[in-house]
């Protein structure tokens, strides 16, 4: 028992992955990073358990809500009969949230194209709670892939690891911003990897997961 214990927490230490995981199957708002969980030496057989909560203390300042505005101006102008003439309407402002993950110490982020297509404005709110005007640095949308920059300093940026090393059945952590309601996580496992022909993307290369991702 005890071998089987001290074989299980050598995998523990160094199998389990803890993700980000870029989702382009529904609307990805994550990106694939690894990072090592760590637990403290247990007394006892009876004090062992099993937890990500490093894992997630190690990821979560890197990841960042995402909210963006649009404005819609496609409605027709509304007459204005007390005027004789014709007054322009106030355009409609679209709102959407997702995620992104710093990058690097002076503000770079990465996110989804798709998530700041076509948007006028973009909203950057930290785990802290500051939020930070965004501009676009640039975009791929074959790969679905932008690069937005926020005027901060002194960041957390996520720590990249290697796709080849994932393997089918590895544990991953989901942490994004579901319904913009906050940071959140979720857990599941590489469920595949080198997935195409999905018709999504020009440059499809996807990691498929079975973590709770809000679509």
């Amino acid at each position: 028992m005890r071998h089987f214990i001290k074989k299980y927490w050598l995998y523990a230490l160094f199998g389990f992955v803890a993700a980000l995981v870029i989702d382009q199957l529904a609307a990805p708002k994550q990106a694939v990073v690894v990072v090592k969980t760590s637990t403290k030496n247990p007394v006892n057989n009876r004090q062992i358990k099993l937890s990500f909560a490093d894992a997630v203390k190690k990821a979560s300042p890197a990841v960042v809500n995402l909210f963006t505005s649009s404005y819609d101006y496609t409605k027709k102008n509304t007459p204005n009969l007390d005027l004789f003439k014709t007054l322009p309407n106030e355009p409609e402002i679209i709102t959407k949230a997702g995620s992104g993950v710093i990058v690097s110490t002076n503000g770079y982020i990465l996110t989804n194209y798709h998530v700041i297509k076509d948007v006028d404005q973009i909203n950057i709110t930290l785990k802290n709670g500051k939020t930070y005007l965004a501009k676009i640095i640039g975009s791929d949308p074959e790969t679905d892939l932008a690069v937005l920059k926020i005027n901060a300093t002194g960041l957390t940026p996520i720590i990249f690891g290697d796709s080849e090393y994932l393997q089918i059945g590895d544990i991953v952590l989901a942490i994004g911003n579901p319904f913009g309601q906050g940071q959140s996580v979720s857990m599941g496992i590489v469920s595949a990897t080198g997935k195409d022909k999905i018709g999504l993307n020009t440059y499809e290369n996807f990691i498929q997961t079975d973590a709770a991702i809000n679509p």
